[in-house]
């Protein structure tokens, strides 16, 4: 796609939040049913939010693009709505342009998502009465080509033939999100907790690190201000997300572990009362540090116990970090304090315990 007129990058750091918490949402409702596809969620690029899925040809086989819009009044039948559509439809065209390799049966779906009703009218041409739809919660999804004659007539008064081939795609739906940002969070982290039950320990974290994946690529100016689904700077894979979720859930194991082993913990370890508010601190923070290359530190301590975990015979696993934590005292060298070290090497026994 070389349109540069569409969503070709974001030229200031505003961080408009409705459409990551679009994405989210859209992920989290179709959690079970994608979390096994390979596939590249786009922020800001030929559409607000792209979902875009791959076969095992590393072909893109379907898309889904939504253009999200906050809005505190409903929609109606006028040139806004009238223009957002036909945007939609050039999304579209553009798509089919675009050189990233797709699959012989390849679709895309075009979708107007909101968060206030959609409320549609026009008169009957025969009858003189007015025909209605409304797109709400209580029917938040409508295809374009189901909509009354007469509704869709007002609608594409301006529409040429191209642009007109793309309808069959187009949807109006409307997004269950509160006007105001500390409601929407609030919806998401409600949805994050049906979908993870017990899996995750905090999940206001869980839903601001998945959010961070969005915020880290939406800012990135497309390459040559032109929107190509093979820029990958303006995506984040379905790889990222799963070692995201991968490390949440690895928390909220450790989080188990650590209470059911606290007491004996801090005695195999040998840290006084006084130190295990800060032991504690240090161990939650661990895990955040594993995943950031800067931490060397931390990176250190977790690639002596992957290595030394093969050579540990033991059957307790508080032996088994005692011992970790021994071995490294002998043979390695750290900077970070020894309260430090202790809580990396207790972390470190979990992560490695996770990947056996």
């Amino acid at each position: 796609m070389k349109n540069q007129t569409v969503n070709a990058g974001v030229s200031t750091a505003n961080g408009i939040e409705f459409q990551k918490h679009c994405a989210l949402y859209f992920w989290l409702d179709n959690y079970h049913t994608i979390k096994d596809e390979k596939y590249f969620i786009y922020i800001e690029h030929h559409e607000d939010i792209f979902f875009c899925y791959k076969n095992d040809d590393d072909n893109i086989y379907h898309i889904d693009a939504y253009q999200a819009k906050k809005s505190s009044d409903p929609w109606n039948s006028s040139t806004e709505l009238s223009e957002i559509i036909k945007k939609i439809t050039h999304v579209g065209l553009d798509l089919y342009e675009d050189d990233a390799p797709k699959s012989s049966n390849y679709i895309h779906t075009l979708s107007f998502v909101t968060n206030d009703s959609i409320k549609l009218n026009a008169k009957d041409t025969n009858s003189k009465a007015k025909v209605y739809i409304t797109i709400n919660a209580a029917n938040d999804t409508v295809k374009y080509t189901d909509i009354a004659e007469q509704i869709k007539t007002k609608l594409v008064t301006t529409f040429d033939d191209v642009e007109k081939s793309e309808l069959d795609n187009v949807y109006l739906k409307y997004i269950d999100l509160p006007k105001k940002y500390e409601g929407q969070k609030a919806v998401l982290v409600y949805k994050c907790q049906l979908i993870f039950n017990e899996k995750i320990i905090d999940y206001n974290a869980a839903v601001e690190t998945l959010l961070l994946l969005f915020r880290k690529v939406e800012n990135n100016l497309n390459n040559g201000n032109i929107a190509r689904l093979s820029d990958t700077t303006k995506s984040v894979s379905s790889d990222e997300i799963k070692k995201s979720i991968d490390i949440i859930t690895t928390k909220k194991l450790a989080f188990d572990f650590w209470r059911s082993k606290a007491s004996d913990i801090c005695k195999k370890l040998e840290i006084p009362i006084r130190e295990q508010k800060n032991f504690i601190l240090d161990f939650e923070n661990c895990f955040d540090r594993f995943k950031d290359l800067t931490q060397t530190q931390h990176l250190n301590i977790l690639l002596f116990v992957r290595k030394k975990m093969d050579d540990c015979d033991l059957y307790d696993e508080l032996e088994c970090i005692n011992w970790l934590y021994e071995e490294f005292i002998k043979e390695s060298s750290s900077q970070l304090s020894p309260l430090s070290i202790k809580a990396a090497i207790y972390a470190s026994y979990i992560e490695v315990k996770e990947e056996l």
